[in-house]
């Protein structure tokens, strides 16, 4: 029987400086949640499936307090009870799609002097410890990669798009004509954090000039049963539209949690996590107030000076498919006299794709808007590829499988350039130019296919398949024993026949090379399958910062997948056991328990 004598890890997941953990005379067992290494800190913010967006601190700390069962490490605590019942988002790393899964423990451990904000290039952050992994690829797989290992311009995942369901919300709309949310209660709603003000224990005022706007808020508002009443604003040709009420004020900020004022606005979580038609309804409502096409390229901007606003939207867009990129700009009101510069938050939709999606998904009310967003989506131009790009250490993996198929791809390079530009390492794949790989790869598999049902003991069809399959003529000769040039001159110049038992070493020698290489090959066209069709948008590091640390960290073991969107990346938990498992070469802890 074999004894482990001690576990050395450097460079392993949470273990960028070298730990050893010797295994001594009375233990023969490590103890301890999947998700040992420090996280991120408290105001990180989880995705989950039944509550929405919650910060990583408030999951952790309520779970402990509802605890029976805390247990202690070397610094810190955690407990394994689910005592919320939560569930979050995970990407599954083989089949690259994201799925809802139990979190399994909660951990709350002392902080450090320095946490580590990674910067992407789409205006996403994440501040967790050193040692805290994201996901990468590396090696045909998705893993993780701690941070102090990632640089800027590596490629890290985060989701692309977001199938949460639809839940249904139980809210008190009593002050209500209809009593239930609908399209119309939505598009009130995104008028309201648009261009709206509500005055508290007064009225509830919007603000805008379009008249198809204008227009359809008052037919919203007399269909909710209220009576709106307007005025023209002095100087410019916006319009006042507004009902005196107290009650439906007030009632209004409690819906907003008493936050629906500048920095404070956000969307409501029954818009947010409901039906995607509330969803849409809403957006078009705060697009039609607070966003603009530009006239000279494919760009959708919507801007707010709210930040929480401007992720919330960026969540909600995945909901659609659409991928934005948040911008941070210092700059001040224009309808304000002091003229004081403040962060606005800018969120960028760009590409012909991508707003094609959002004209189809979100209806604009505002004709100019509307037909602008129209003009660029149904241009008749080759979008831009380099939106959605790919890791560039995919073209290994392209070139892996191109040499297994023994393609030849110079002769291919002026039909397919991109395919050439990819085996040669000259530029990161995208998504499409993916896809496109695979179906000249899924094309010469069915060539090897056919020779692996059909081919025989004929020299002459041996011969023609190993021209055809690129099967090399000095590896055949060496398999059965003779020279190159009686495999190149004196059989395929039909000179002299091969004997029985050459015969039946070549066929045997090719029967295997396409049974090889077939198998190569499909595994590495499933990787790309997938990569083209994952829920995975690969974004870039743009910049890593050290800042201040926290008192605490918290962190979260998922089940199976080990990882969780936090800030709209993919971030993992990783441990003891996952090393143990890799040298062992294991799958899982569950592998090995008694």
């Amino acid at each position: 029987m074999a004894y482990i004598k001690s576990l050395s890890m450097h460079g392993f997941k949470s273990f960028p400086r070298k730990t050893e953990i010797p295994f001594t005379s009375g233990i023969n067992v490590i103890l301890g949640p999947n998700g040992s290494g420090k996280s991120a800190r408290y105001d990180t913010q989880v995705l989950t499936k039944s509550n929405g967006i919650m910060k990583i601190g408030k999951i952790v700390e309520e779970s402990l307090e509802k605890s029976g069962n805390i247990k202690k490490l070397d610094d810190g605590v955690y407990t394994t009870e689910n005592a919320l019942g939560l569930e979050i988002f995970s990407l599954n790393p083989e089949s690259m799609k994201i799925e809802p899964k139990k979190i399994t423990a909660f951990m709350k451990r002392d902080g450090e002097k320095n946490l580590y904000a990674i910067h992407t290039k789409t205006g996403k952050k994440v501040t967790t410890t050193e040692c805290h992994p994201v996901m990468v690829y590396k090696q045909g797989k998705i893993v993780s990669e701690v941070v102090k290992n990632l640089r800027k311009g590596n490629f890290i995942a985060t989701p692309n798009k977001l199938e949460l369901g639809e839940k249904e919300f139980k809210i008190d709309l009593s002050w209500m004509k209809d009593y239930k949310v609908s399209n119309e209660f939505s598009r009130f709603l995104g008028y309201l954090v648009g261009d709206g003000c509500i005055v508290k224990d007064r009225r509830v005022d919007f603000v805008n000039m379009d008249e198809e706007i204008i227009e359809d808020y008052i037919s919203i508002l007399k269909n909710m049963g209220f009576i709106p009443k307007v005025s023209c604003r002095k100087n410019n040709l916006a319009k006042t539209i507004y009902f005196n009420s107290k009650s439906i004020a007030n009632s209004l900020i409690k819906f907003f949690n008493n936050e629906y004022k500048k920095e404070g606005k956000h969307i409501p979580s029954e818009i947010l996590f409901g039906k995607k038609e509330f969803l849409a309804n809403f957006l078009a409502a705060l697009f039609d107030c607070d966003a603009s096409i530009r006239k000279d390229n494919p760009t959708f901007e919507y801007v707010t000076m709210s930040e929480r606003l401007a992720e919330e939207v960026v969540l909600a867009l995945l909901r659609f498919n659409i991928v934005a990129r948040k911008i941070t700009k210092k700059k001040y009101a224009t309808n304000t006299e002091a003229k004081i510069k403040r962060d606005y938050y800018h969120i960028m939709i760009e590409g012909k794709d991508k707003l094609f999606l959002l004209m189809e998904s979100i209806k604009l009310k505002c004709i100019h808007k509307r037909q602008r967003l129209e003009k660029w989506a149904n241009r008749k131009v080759i979008s831009n590829p380099n939106l959605d790009l790919l890791p560039r250490e995919v073209n290994i993996l392209i070139k892996e499988c191109k040499e297994a198929l023994g393609i030849e791809y110079k002769p291919l390079r002026k039909r397919y350039p991109f395919f050439a530009a990819y085996i040669e390492n000259r530029c990161s794949p995208t998504r499409e130019g993916i896809k496109k790989t695979n179906e000249i790869f899924k094309k010469k598999l069915g060539v090897y296919r056919e020779y692996s049902k059909n081919i025989g003991k004929d020299i002459n069809i041996l011969l023609s398949s190993m021209r055809e399959l690129n099967i090399s003529r000095v590896e055949a000769a060496k398999y059965i024993g003779v020279t190159r040039h009686t495999v190149t001159d004196i059989w395929d110049k039909r000179i002299f026949s091969p004997k029985t038992e050459n015969l039946n070493k070549l066929f045997e020698f090719i029967k295997e090379k396409i049974r090889e290489r077939i198998l190569i090959a499909q595994e590495n066209i499933r990787i790309l399958y997938n990569l083209a069709n994952s829920d995975i948008f690969w974004d870039q590091i743009s910049n890593i910062e050290k800042v201040k640390g926290e008192k605490y960290v918290y962190d979260l073991t998922i089940e199976d997948n080990h990882n969780f969107i936090a800030n709209n990346l993919f971030v993992h938990n990783s441990n003891i056991s996952d090393a143990l498992c890799f040298v062992l070469g294991r799958l899982s802890i569950k592998s090995m328990r008694a």
